[in-house]
């Protein structure tokens, strides 16, 4: 009769000493929240991935496996923090690299396709080609969404853009809310005409169409005419 009540404690003291653990890295975990309030736990363990200290996300995953969280939403949530915390792509693809668990998280494409958009891609700066490159590399072969190019098509074009355009906003070039001439003048030179205006036919227009190449050798042109050609 007392096997259940001897496993109910043995858990609580459990909880208690890996709540003391969490309580040491000064993290400010309340120690008996985290023990009775099962919400409480799973935003503490959250909440610990969310960092670049290799020992604290091995605590954030031990305690996943232990209170049999999903490690998707973990790895999820760390991915994103990499995001929003370093400066660059490849401290971030260095990161997903040596933790090995893309394949866990492409176990759920669309769940993983909408975090990304919607947590990841609102804070990325359209001008770091670099970011956005790697941002698209992890969504091969994932179907977009209201979107008429695939993940692979993205990073191509980024790829010609980072050596050609380094100051071209993609996102707001591809966002198909703005006038794509108007995003595009500002970096047109001699050296990248020909390479914008062979991407013209996959950048979307406002009206539902895409760029016609033309225009965008005829803005260059106007370009030079009036401004004289410093490139």
């Amino acid at each position: 009769e007392l096997v259940p009540q001897l496993k109910k404690y043995q858990e609580l003291l459990m909880d208690y000493t890996q709540a003391k653990v969490l309580q040491g890295l000064g993290r400010g975990v309340d120690v008996g929240r985290f023990t009775k309030d099962n919400e409480y736990k799973r935003e503490t363990i959250l909440g610990l991935a969310m960092t670049q200290e290799p020992n604290v996300f091995d605590i954030a995953v031990n305690l996943a496996e232990r209170y049999k969280m999903a490690l998707w939403e973990v790895y999820m949530t760390h991915l994103e923090y990499l995001f929003d915390s370093c400066e660059k792509s490849t401290d971030i693809e260095a990161r997903v690299r040596e933790l090995a668990f893309l394949n866990t998280l492409h176990e759920k494409p669309d769940e993983f396709r909408e975090r990304m958009f919607k947590y990841v891609y609102p804070s990325l700066d359209g001008t770091a080609h670099g970011t956005l490159t790697y941002f698209y590399t992890l969504l091969s072969n994932i179907p977009l969404e209201n979107d008429n190019l695939s993940a692979g098509d993205h990073v191509k074009i980024l790829k010609r853009i980072k050596s050609s355009a380094p100051g071209l906003d993609y996102k707001k070039l591809m966002s198909g809310e703005h006038r794509p001439l108007d995003v595009i003048r500002p970096v047109l030179t001699s050296g990248n005409i020909h390479v914008i205006s062979k991407l013209a036919p996959k950048i979307p227009d406002p009206k539902g169409g895409f760029l016609d190449p033309s225009l965008v050798c005829c803005a260059w042109a106007t370009n030079v005419f009036w401004k004289g050609e410093s490139a």
